[in-house]
């Protein structure tokens, strides 16, 4: 586990999860971002198909 996710874990709550769903499943670090896509510390890219709920709820 990389140590910003070690850090994320240990000072972030994350409220629509299950926090000890993170010890068997780490959390995933986003490095950078382009257009739809997130990119994580090992450059898997995921499309960012959600962000739009928490932008409109907030």
């Amino acid at each position: 586990m990389s140590e910003l996710a070690k850090l994320d874990l240990k000072y972030i709550w994350h409220p629509c999860s299950q926090m000890h769903d993170y010890e068997s499943l780490p959390p995933i670090v986003i490095k950078r971002a382009k257009g739809v896509f997130l990119y994580d510390e090992d450059d898997k890219r995921y499309i960012d198909i959600i962000s739009s709920w928490w932008c409109n709820l907030l």
